[in-house]
């Protein structure tokens, strides 16, 4: 406006529109904030869902992750139990032969014995020889009974491993 107000209705004029036209602006700037305001809500809620919805997922994965070392470190435990297992029926049995050859070495030293000894006194070798079959007897059965007995204990050992594997499986999963 270049020209100056040559009254008083001029001027209420101008100052009118002027007015007017600061509250459409200030009208505009309040929608204008109100927008940017609902924007930022949104967008902060979306934010905040996100982020739970990370830590859900990655809580749920670290038990997951947890629960399989466990299961591994069964898995692991286990095997080693079995392979102690075999170990120890592997020593077991391979006592057994070395006893059976040792009776077997007896008996036959007795034999011989005997059969040196004919010449001497028959009937005190032959009670020598009937003492040693019957102490290699005893020996052999308590030998059979030992590994039967160790035998035993480790499946008892494996079965009661497996039974405890199997009830922590079901129990994670």
């Amino acid at each position: 406006m270049n020209h100056e107000p040559s009254n008083y209705r001029d001027l209420e004029k101008v100052f009118h529109t002027e007015r007017k036209q600061r509250f459409t602006t200030t009208d505009e700037y309040m929608s204008t904030v109100v927008v940017v305001v609902v924007v930022v809500v949104v967008v902060v809620v979306v934010v905040v869902v996100v982020v739970v919805v990370v830590v859900v997922v990655v809580v749920v994965v670290v038990i997951m992750i947890v629960v399989v070392v466990v299961l591994e470190v069964v898995v692991v435990v286990f095997v080693v139990v079995i392979v102690m297992v075999v170990v120890v029926i592997i020593v077991v049995v391979v006592l057994a032969v070395f006893v059976v050859v040792l009776e077997v070495v007896v008996v036959v030293v007795v034999v011989v014995a005997t059969a040196a000894a004919v010449i001497v006194d028959l009937e005190a070798v032959l009670e020598v020889v009937v003492v040693k079959v019957v102490a290699v007897v005893v020996a052999a059965a308590a030998v059979v009974v030992v590994v039967v007995v160790v035998v035993v204990v480790v499946v008892v050992v494996v079965v009661v491993v497996v039974v405890v594997v199997v009830v922590v499986a079901a129990v994670y999963f």
